[in-house]
């Protein structure tokens, strides 16, 4: 009987012991599940998250850069129907507003330059002073002859010519 008690006492103690491991390999599958989702929720799904955000971004820039694009397109297409429609004077219409913008700014440029303590030598014919009268003037010749070579636009060609003619400004507003 001793033998038998001791015999069932071990085997007890055997299916504690393998309930017990049963229980512990139970209780580790739950916690690496659960490290799996807490790793899950700190660090994958922000990041999907914000991957998706910034794709969104730039989606959003895209659609709106593409529409800006076929904006601009719409507004050149029309305006170049207008030109086709109206001609010659659509070009003249562009390029008066073109010099009047010309204009606006070349005007700026002498109020740029300050002179103060200027000395002048004259030998007594008046040209020297003269010269420095002129050289506001000058600059704005000069401004206006630089915009020729760089953007094409003769704008003193178009108010004035050197045969003493009307200026064309003033036909084309009449």
């Amino acid at each position: 009987m001793e033998q038998q008690a001791r015999s069932e006492e071990e085997r007890t103690i055997a299916a504690g012991k393998e309930a017990r491991a049963r229980a512990e390999q139970l209780l580790q599958t739950v916690r690496a599940d659960l490290e799996r989702l807490r790793l899950e929720a700190d660090e994958v799904l922000p990041a999907e998250a914000q991957r998706e955000a910034r794709e969104l971004v730039a989606r959003g820039n895209a659609a709106s850069l593409s529409e800006n694009a076929q904006a601009e397109a719409l507004v050149n297409d029309m305006l170049s129907l207008v030109w086709q429609e109206t001609g010659k004077d659509a070009a003249e219409l562009f390029y008066l507003q073109q010099i009047s913008m010309i204009l606006r700014e070349s005007a700026k440029i002498p109020g740029q330059v300050k002179l103060e303590n200027v000395k002048v030598i004259d030998s007594g014919d008046g040209k020297s002073i003269a010269s420095l009268v002129n050289a506001y003037p000058e600059i704005f010749r000069q401004f206006l002859k630089n915009v020729n070579q760089t953007l094409g636009v003769d704008v003193t060609g178009n108010f004035s010519s050197q045969n003493g003619k009307k200026v064309e400004f003033l036909e084309a507003q009449k």
